[in-house]
């Protein structure tokens, strides 16, 4: 078995993360008695580690398994095989109660906030849902949290009394971090959360992403079909395919000197001012 993907900071020599051969089959057919007929495996035998401060982006095109992969460490989805292990508890043998507190620690970023977003509850209430299952604060106290989180984001506090349609696509996308922010998670999983924004706003969430971390120390597994957004964002990168690693690297190098024929091509699907950048 090859040796797993490393990102590691220097100031935090133990992975924060370890996925060790993750895998996931669906059943695509059935017969007429429900017996399963044909499966595909969607994610098959995952394997890295990240650490503490630092954004593994893991890239490949609609249907490589890289949302999948996201979703079992969430434990949204339930592995068929594998381990992830966060902060040294092992996510995939938790229970109810210990799930429960593991889900703390890791928090998603989707690709359109406004599905995610409650359209009927005020902005202070949707960001400091989390903090009403997982926290002892009343209404009040959550929403003083709330407004500090909009702080955070670079969204006034005055939003807190308003709902999340009147918000564009962007500044939904910053209600949504804030929101994946309220526990104060040790890891946040960002599921193409800028593929659906333009450039200029693709470029301030990023921004805002960086400027997080340095403050706030957390890790992010970055999610994404685009490989100049994935290399921006991301110290290493590591590439999808048909459900299993492919390449994986520093960012700067996959980018320059990318050594599979696949990673190659989704390079060449990268507009060229985005690669003069």
């Amino acid at each position: 078995m090859a040796e797993p993907l490393r990102v590691l900071g220097a100031a935090s020599p133990e992975p924060l993360l370890v996925v060790r051969d993750l895998t996931k089959t669906f059943v695509t057919r059935r017969d007429l008695l429900g017996r399963p007929r044909e499966r595909l495996t969607a994610v098959d035998a995952v394997s890295f580690e990240l650490a503490a401060g630092r954004t593994l982006g893991l890239v490949g095109e609609s249907g490589s398994g890289k949302s999948t992969t996201g979703r079992l460490i969430a434990r949204l989805v339930e592995p068929d095989a594998g381990t992830v292990v966060l902060g040294g508890r092992d996510v995939t043998a938790a229970g109810r109660e210990a799930l429960r507190e593991l889900r703390r620690d890791v928090q998603m970023v989707f690709q359109d906030p406004y599905s995610s977003l409650d359209p009927s509850w005020i902005v202070a209430d949707v960001i400091a849902e989390p903090l009403r299952y997982h926290s002892g604060l009343g209404r009040r106290e959550r929403h003083r949290r709330a407004a500090e989180l909009l702080d955070q984001v670079g969204l006034d506090r005055r939003a807190a009394m308003r709902y999340p349609y009147e918000f564009s696509g962007g500044q939904r996308q910053r209600l949504a971090i804030a929101r994946a922010l309220a526990l104060n998670p040790r890891l946040i999983i960002c599921d193409e959360a800028v593929s659906a924004l333009d450039v200029s706003t693709q470029a301030s969430i990023i921004t805002l992403l960086e400027d997080l971390q340095r403050e706030l120390g957390v890790s992010y597994l970055f999610i994404s079909h685009d490989l100049a957004v994935v290399r921006h964002v991301s110290h290493h990168v590591a590439v999808m395919r048909r459900g299993a690693i492919v390449e994986t690297g520093d960012a700067d190098r996959v980018w320059s000197a990318p050594r599979e024929d696949y990673t190659r091509a989704l390079l060449d699907a990268v507009p060229r001012v985005a690669r003069r950048v």
